[in-house]
């Protein structure tokens, strides 16, 4: 069996489909992408990339990873595709760079999971706590309740939305310019980031990826995807000017 399937993958009319299929069986046989790779007689990148595609389950970060070529520890990027669900994207961006550094492997991954398991649980429980001890009034209220607190996820939707639809009370600039001066650091900063994943020697590469594979089930959105696109080509981010470049003809609403 495994030679014949190391025979298959030399087809060439084999579908990427098929070649992923073999590489993954190949894989449990083996036990090392490394291995792989010398019995079929391919690259170990090339066989990442068609192992990592057999792994739907993984988050996109994790994906990466293994893709290229970083780890091929399964029970790590199980781990870290668990711990991205319930931590930040800022966060996540610092465990997949520690990771990369070589500061970060399975046990750290899988204790910072157990310490975010634990604080997801307890803030469950504490709203469960509060609910139950909420006194319900029928009475009407006399001030409308406070807002949800806000966060820069929360301002980069609003931006989009401001940049995609044609009745938008504001314009993105117009709406950036109307939140507080740290709220705007933070938008600031976030796009420095993204900006400065387009700018790295990967930047290309990821943009791609993007643009082909799509925005879902990562942690960037069209506006984090076009700060790449200014990184790559070497423009600097004046975000003002950068938002007033993406926007689409609007009407008042």
């Amino acid at each position: 069996m495994l030679m014949q399937l190391a025979e298959n993958i030399q087809r060439e009319n084999l579908t990427l489909e098929e070649e992923c299929d073999a590489i993954a069986k190949l894989y449990k046989m083996l036990g090392s992408l490394e291995k792989v790779a010398n019995i079929v007689r391919k690259s170990k990148p090339w066989c990442s990339k068609r192992y990592a595609m057999t792994q739907k389950t993984l988050a996109y970060q994790a994906r990466d990873l293994l893709e290229s070529g970083i780890t091929e520890d399964i029970e790590l990027l199980k781990a870290l595709s668990s711990l991205i669900e319930l931590i930040s994207w800022s966060e996540s961006n610092i465990w997949i760079a520690n990771i990369k550094a070589g500061k970060a492997g399975r046990n750290e991954i899988r204790a910072a999971l157990k310490e975010a398991k634990a604080a997801a649980l307890k803030e469950v429980a504490n709203e469960k706590a509060a609910q139950k001890t909420k006194k319900v009034s029928h009475a009407k209220p006399r001030t409308p309740p406070p807002p949800p607190p806000w966060t820069v996820e929360d301002g980069i939707e609003n931006l989009s939305e401001a940049l995609s639809y044609v009745n938008a009370n504001k314009s993105a600039t117009e709406l950036l310019y109307s939140w507080t001066e740290e709220q705007r650091m933070q938008i600031d900063k976030r796009l420095n980031q993204a900006w400065n994943i387009g700018a790295s020697e990967d930047g290309f590469k990821i943009i791609g990826k993007l643009v082909m594979q799509g925005l879902h089930g990562t942690p960037y959105t069209d506006i984090d995807l076009m700060a790449m696109i200014e990184g790559c080509s070497g423009r600097t981010l004046a975000i003002g000017q950068f938002l007033d470049a993406l926007q689409c003809p609007r009407e008042k609403a």
